[in-house]
């Protein structure tokens, strides 16, 4: 071949092949290590911000007479807020997860059918399958809690039952797992809750009487959910607080000790005792099981009972505080919302006596108490331990106004009277208006509406036909 000739070389496109197909594998590489270094920083960001920031309500113990800090759930971080660090990287984070599933939904489907083959309290049989719609977000929070709790008993946390005594962040976690387990609202997870409940409650030990009310109260309240009697939970924690009920107005179920160490009640009577004066918070607790005594009463068709309770209630509550300060203002804010609530059970005690007049009075007395409510009532930013008391409590005085403004007009439309007719279609108007999002209620308070706007207008109709 001639010297001059040119030569191939066939190394040279397999090469260049190799080399840009080697760039493409690198920018693939750096993509994703950049994607996954982004992800890493926006999901540890926003645990960060969750445990920094959402989650950095004080709870737990506070100097404040006011104890709105005792009623903050707690996510084992007490009075510092977020988490524990004694639960490690993985706890910690589940437990910020139960929280995102809690507060923020699960992401996907609203709900999920969940099938027990438990009998519900209305089944009668154990051979049929019950089918309850579960929200996904509180069956997530409920396996995230798990997780965190497991993470805690491998850390040697003390938990109610194990050797010594129980370690704070152990009820705190009893408690939320417990607190998930009462929104899923099943059968079983009610029984269940009501357990956790009773074993915290037997773990505490000392001068919490707030707590301790707090938590005979919802056990309570459980038993009765669940087909039990909550009767003697109510009385006990009525006790602890130094409380007794009309000797008439209910009978006593004293603890003993029965099977697995769990309470049993035994019937005593109570003895009639002057109202003592309570400190805020526990007074807050004891209303609330008072609250919960006299409706179970009134439902079980003890209506002069479950007045004697209304008024022992009624009587605990003082005048408005005169301080300025926020915690007293709010308790005074909570303090007239159960006052318009006892009210409102008054009403529906008085109907059922055959007490018209009564009746309608305490109902008008009701929505105008609990209306008057809703203006005056503060916001506080996330981080202030007043903010989820003060939530809780905006939410419950605008389902109070529209169902004691439903009460209220349903009492008038039974008079049968013009004027009163039209007062009803306005009372079913503002129930509707408080009630705010379509639903359930505001149907409810919708279908009285039309049916009175019928009723008047058959009302003109036959008028005009006299007049004619």
């Amino acid at each position: 071949m001639p010297p001059d000739m040119p030569r191939e070389n066939y190394a040279e496109p397999t090469l260049y092949t190799l080399s840009y197909l080697s760039r493409i594998i690198r920018l693939l590489l750096y993509s994703a290590l950049g994607i996954s270094a982004a992800g890493l920083v926006g999901f540890e960001g926003l645990h960060f911000y969750i445990e920094h920031r959402l989650m950095a309500t004080p709870s737990g113990a506070s100097e404040d007479e006011y104890g709105w800090s005792g009623e903050v759930l707690s996510w084992t971080g007490r009075e510092k807020g977020g988490t524990d660090p004694r639960l490690g990287w993985k706890g910690r984070h589940a437990l910020r997860g139960a929280w995102i599933c809690q507060e923020w939904g699960a992401g996907g489907p609203a709900g999920s059918i969940g099938r027990t083959i438990h009998p519900g309290p209305r089944s009668g049989t154990g051979s049929g399958v019950e089918v309850n719609r579960v929200d996904r977000g509180f069956e997530l929070a409920e396996e995230y809690v798990d997780l965190a709790i497991g993470e805690a008993e491998k850390r040697g946390i003390v938990f109610p039952g194990g050797q010594g005594k129980a370690d704070q962040t152990a009820l705190d976690l009893l408690l939320l797992k417990a607190g998930v387990l009462e929104r899923l609202a099943t059968e079983q997870s009610l029984v269940q809750a009501k357990g956790i409940y009773q074993d915290v409650l037997d773990s505490l030990r000392g001068t919490d009487v707030a707590r301790a009310v707090r938590l005979s109260g919802k056990i309570g309240d459980l038993a009765q959910r669940t087909g039990g009697d909550g009767k003697g939970w109510w009385l006990a924690g009525l006790q602890r607080a130094g409380v007794e009920l009309p000797a008439a107005g209910i009978q006593q179920k004293v603890e003993k000790k029965g099977w697995f160490g769990k309470t049993t009640p035994a019937v005593t009577t109570v003895p009639i005792a002057t109202p003592p004066s309570l400190s805020p918070p526990v007074l807050r607790a004891v209303i609330n099981v008072l609250i919960s005594t006299e409706a179970n009463l009134a439902t079980s068709s003890q209506y002069a009972e479950s007045a004697r309770v209304q008024q022992l209630a009624l009587s605990l509550i003082p005048p408005a505080s005169s301080s300025l300060s926020s915690p007293a203002a709010l308790h005074d804010l909570w303090t007239s919302h159960r006052t318009a609530l006892l009210t409102l059970h008054s009403a529906s005690v008085s109907h059922a006596r055959k007490l018209p007049a009564a009746a309608t009075e305490s109902a008008t007395t009701a929505a105008t108490l609990s209306e008057s409510i809703i203006p005056r009532l503060p916001s506080y930013p996330i981080s202030s331990p007043l903010h989820p008391s003060a939530k809780l409590l905006a939410r419950d005085a605008q389902s109070l106004a529209a169902e004691a403004n439903f009460t209220r007009g349903v009492l008038l439309e039974k008079a049968k009277e013009g004027a009163e007719l039209e007062v009803a279609g306005e009372c079913f108007e503002r129930a509707m208006g408080h009630a705010g999002e379509r639903g359930p209620e505001w149907d409810r308070y919708w279908r009285a509406f039309a049916r009175v706007r019928e009723k008047l207008e058959k009302r003109r109709e036959a008028e005009r036909g006299v007049i004619a």
